[in-house]
């Protein structure tokens, strides 16, 4: 557990600092982030913690991306540095389920349900930050009437697919991670994995459209938990502790 917090704070810090030089992110944010990857790195194990780091590797990324163009279509509306209160929006309920975890290895769906959560954060970032440079004017989700670029509630092709796409490569990274570090010790990963790209794909997809409606979104997070739970995926679970398959250990 202390090569894990060492490592996950200092994964935060470095990234923190990244973050903090490329004003992506205030100094609550940079906290944040070294608070939450240490949490999740100690919870989780590596796995989750390398999970975690990507995404927020690929929200620097596209928000970085034609910057100067989405300053024109949003101008003062466009928020470039993210405090603490959009970390945790963004990864809030991946530390809690990293904690729950910690105090509970053998759940295997809580795994899944982190994997959700994740992907739900993704997709709503690349929605949002992609999304903003479509050359159609977005849809009120509630309505369908053309809004203009930024308003809440907004939603385009672009941001769909992009959307799509997210919390589908997280589930798979996530597959892939759990895969590798199977191998990597020598011993059998859970089959029932096999299914986190599409719940990922299903349960990112849903909370993000649902997000367009306001924060209630926050609370659809549980919907990741039901979908964890049927037979079918029982069925596959290994008798090993979850904490040797996702990445623990």
């Amino acid at each position: 557990m202390i090569k894990e917090l060492v490592v996950g704070l200092a994964v935060g810090c470095v990234t923190g600092w990244i973050g903090l030089r490329s004003r992506l992110l205030s100094g609550s944010g940079a906290a944040s982030v070294v608070l939450s990857l240490g949490l999740i790195f100690v919870g989780g194990g590596w796995v989750w913690g390398i999970l975690t780091f990507l995404v927020y590797v690929a929200g620097g990324i596209w928000s970085r991306y034609r910057a100067a163009d989405k300053k024109d279509r949003l101008g003062g509306l466009l928020q470039t540095e993210r405090g603490w209160r959009q970390i945790a929006s963004r990864v809030g309920w991946s530390a809690v389920l990293a904690l729950i975890y910690f105090l509970l290895p053998q759940a295997s769906s809580v795994f899944i349900a982190f994997v959700g959560a994740l992907a739900t954060a993704n997709a709503d970032m690349w929605a949002t930050e992609l999304g903003i440079l479509s050359s159609r004017p977005p849809r009120l989700v509630t309505s369908g009437r053309r809004v203009s670029a930024g308003t809440p509630g907004g939603v385009s092709a672009l941001g769909t697919v992009a959307s799509l796409g997210a919390a589908w490569l997280v589930g798979f990274v996530g597959l892939l991670l759990v895969v590798l570090l199977a191998y990597w010790s020598g011993g059998a990963w859970n089959r029932a994995f096999s299914w986190l790209p599409l719940l990922a794909t299903l349960g990112g997809l849903a909370p993000c459209r649902i997000a367009s409606w306001g924060p209630l979104y926050r609370g659809c997070i549980i919907v990741i938990v039901v979908i964890a739970r049927p037979r079918t995926l029982s069925m596959y679970a290994e008798r090993k502790p979850l904490g040797f398959a996702a990445g623990r250990g």
